[in-house]
């Protein structure tokens, strides 16, 4: 049986890869920016300023 040319077959071949290698690098810069994203809210603080019974003001940073 003849499909075609080697050189076709070839082409076909590493255009196949090229877009599955792609689509992988895709997936993987997603799954990075949501590892981001997770980790920036993660780390975000709140400040508070509050009165204690001494009469002093302190000042907590939760991280």
């Amino acid at each position: 049986m003849f499909f075609g040319s080697s050189e076709i077959w070839s082409d076909k071949l590493k255009l196949s890869y090229n877009k599955a290698h792609r689509a992988t690098e895709r997936m993987e810069i997603k799954a990075m920016s949501r590892r981001c994203r997770w980790h920036k809210e993660r780390r975000r603080c709140s400040v508070q300023i509050s009165d204690n019974p001494f009469g002093m003001n302190a000042l907590y940073i939760n991280c």
